[in-house]
């Protein structure tokens, strides 16, 4: 075989791993056993779209839109972190993505009332890398408060496809924010655990 196709091939089997690798560490940032649901929502009269308007961009930390900024942001707090926060980010922008496609098909609005205020200040407290995992942790919990709450707004609704879609949608993205608050917790615990190792303190 000639050098260059050598190296052609190495080159190649280097890259597929290293897409592999990836792939495995976001998919450890999802609840792989629940799939996202397939079909066609549809608009229905007793499904309001604005119900799921906060989890897609509001100004609260139930926000996907503010969690992807967030952790992106906390990436640069602790070069061990870095996957785990860049691993979520980029999960949470699949539900960004999927709340935004169920806002459309349901023909509501994508403008939301949106101030970055709170976004900002969380930016700025997180300091260090246990104020930034405590900031996501809490954050996590609130957005499958929000989910919760809005699944039982859907559970009233009329039996249709559209709120079986819904509902399996529902189920998902509370599946992987679940995923996300056991992954944070145990980073947590990590870091609380080598600062009393090292220092004596937390």
């Amino acid at each position: 075989m000639p050098k260059s196709q050598r190296k052609m091939k190495n080159y190649g089997t280097g890259r597929f791993d290293d897409m592999s690798v990836a792939i495995d560490k976001i998919a450890q940032m999802a609840d792989i056993s629940v799939d996202y649901p397939t079909g066609d929502p549809a608009p229905q009269a007793d499904i309001d779209p604005s119900w799921f308007a906060e989890s897609y961009k509001g100004s609260s930390s139930a926000s996907e839109f503010n969690a992807i900024q967030l952790y992106l942001a906390d990436i640069e707090l602790d070069k061990d972190m870095q996957d785990l926060f860049a691993g979520i980010a980029k999960c949470e922008m699949t539900h960004y993505d999927k709340l935004q496609g169920l806002i459309k098909s349901l023909g509501g609005s994508l403008i939301v009332d949106y101030s970055n205020a709170q976004l900002n200040d969380n930016i700025r407290n997180s300091k260090d890398i246990q104020s930034a995992l405590r900031l996501a942790i809490d954050g996590e919990e609130a957005t499958n408060k929000v989910y919760y709450e809005v699944r039982d707004r859907v559970q009233g609704a009329t039996d249709t496809d559209t709120k079986s879609y819904i509902l399996a949608l529902l189920d998902k993205l509370i599946a992987d924010e679940k995923v996300h608050i056991k992954l944070y917790n145990d980073a947590l615990y990590k870091v609380i655990a080598s600062n009393l190792a090292q220092n004596g303190t937390v």
